[in-house]
This record gives C-alpha cells, sequence and structure tokens, in this order.
C-alpha cells in the first residue's frame, strides 16, 4: 500500500483529535482499509503503526491539531463521513455496557471482527462504562486452542479498552442453573424427537409440536440430568428447548433449541 505511513499518521491525528488527544490503533487500522489496506498487509505494517501511535499520543492536543492541518487532504472522504456515530438516548451516569464476542473457530481476528467490534469499542470510549469481550467456545470440537492467547492480544491492540476477557465455557455451570429455573418455570424442555429436523431440506417447514413439549417439569428434570450424565443421552440423542408460541412467524422461533 503506497504512503501508508504518512496515512496511518493522518488518521491517527484525526482519531485522537475527536478523543481527547489519545489515538487507537483500532480506528488507524480502519482507516487504511478504506483507503484500500489488505488483510494480509496488516501484519506487515504493524510495527510501524504501533510506531505512529505513540508518537501521535505523545504530542499535545495542540500539536496534533496542527499537525492534522497539514494532513489532513490526505484523509479519505468516506471515512470522514463514517466517523460520527448516532447518539445514544437515556445514557446512564455510570455509562454503557457492551459485549463484543467472537468464535473460538479462529484462530485470529479477520477485518469482520474488527468491523464487528469497534462501534462496541468506540461506544465505551465515548460514554464510559466497561467492554467485555467474551470468546465463544460452547462447541468445542470447532475450538482452535490458540484463540485463548491471541484473542486478547489483539483486541488489545485493535481496541485497547478491553474491561475484561472471559470464555463463554467458564459460565457453563451459571447457564446450567438457570436452565434448571426454566424447566421448574415450565419454560424449556427435553427433547429426544430430533430425526425430523436431520431429515429438513434447505427450506425447513414450520416445526410441529412433539409429545416432549407436554413432559412433566419432573420427566425434564429426569431428562436435563441425562443429558448431563456421561452415561446418560449420548451427543445428539436428545435437546433441551426453549417452550415458545407455536404461531410464530418465523419457524426457526417455534421451540427452538
Amino acid at each position: 500500500m503506497e504512503n501508508y505511513k504518512e496515512k496511518a499518521f493522518a488518521y491517527a491525528l484525526k482519531n485522537a483529535i475527536s478523543h481527547e488527544g489519545k489515538a487507537n490503533q483500532g480506528a488507524i487500522i480502519a482507516g487504511l482499509f478504506a483507503e484500500g489496506l489488505k488483510r494480509e498487509e496488516v501484519k506487515g505494517i504493524s510495527k510501524e503503526v504501533s510506531e505512529i501511535l505513540k508518537k501521535v499520543n505523545s504530542m499535545s492536543l495542540k500539536e496534533q491539531e496542527k499537525e492534522f492541518e497539514k494532513t489532513k487532504e490526505i484523509v479519505s472522504e468516506r471515512e470522514t463521513r463514517g466517523d460520527e456515530m448516532p447518539e445514544l438516548e437515556d445514557v446512564p451516569k455510570t455509562g454503557i455496557i457492551t459485549r463484543f464476542s467472537p468464535s473460538s473457530s479462529a484462530s485470529a481476528f479477520h477485518i469482520g471482527h474488527i468491523l464487528t467490534g469497534m462501534p462496541t469499542s468506540l461506544y465505551v470510549k465515548k460514554y464510559g462504562g466497561k467492554f467485555y469481550l467474551r470468546i465463544e467456545d460452547t462447541n468445542p470440537e470447532k475450538t482452535v486452542p490458540e484463540c485463548y492467547e491471541s484473542f486478547p492480544k489483539e483486541a488489545e491492540w485493535i481496541f485497547g479498552n478491553v474491561s475484561e476477557y472471559y470464555a463463554q465455557s467458564d459460565r457453563m455451570p451459571k447457564y446450567y442453573k438457570f436452565i434448571e429455573e426454566l424447566i421448574s418455570k415450565k419454560l424449556a424442555f427435553v427433547c429426544n424427537c430430533i430425526k425430523e429436523e436431520e431429515e429438513e431440506t434447505e427450506f425447513p417447514k414450520p416445526r410441529e409440536p412433539c409429545e416432549c413439549r407436554n413432559n412433566s417439569v419432573k420427566e425434564n428434570q429426569k431428562r436435563w440430568e441425562k443429558m448431563l450424565d456421561k452415561d446418560g443421552f449420548k451427543e445428539g440423542e436428545a435437546v433441551l428447548r426453549f417452550k415458545t408460541s407455536l404461531n410464530s412467524k418465523n419457524p426457526a422461533m417455534i421451540d427452538f433449541p
């Protein structure tokens, strides 16, 4: 990418001026993507971008504004138009809470992660509060172990304001507790009528209610324990379903798993 150092410097200045003198690495990269930077080129320029960020953040706000006047013509018009985010209503004095949940099926972030995670980061920077990163790893067979180490490092480099990192699997006991409450309130049931779904075509028909929907609380509790028992249901033999309205216009939302 031609003149990426000059462009990175300009985007860093622009971002710093918008955030009380402190630029963010992710905003610089996002600006360079708007200029044509390709995903595979990011690693090759990361060191230089980090040095530019450090230089800009060491300057006073007045120095940043002065330098930006010299370089603002480099900044993309498209980036300038998209820099302002809609205001949020009824924001509490304590700020807001946002969450970014990347899947554990990848070993590193890509541009999709940046585009989806950046708004949550920027809103917390604007209003204060907390920004959580939760690794979605409840499908262990699809999990890439490297993500537990790489995601926090890359999120720090890209966003710079994550309040806390955790993996969804760490919260399984909490999820199980909620499930038991839902079962006791007749809001969930354990179903082993799953053969019909395995045979669905590309365009599934609305799911017909099954006999499992009428299970007693006691029966569902028994089946739930069997799901957690290594000698109980085998993988794929049973599923927990939320009991929803059978009149839903979206077939996927009828007693969804």
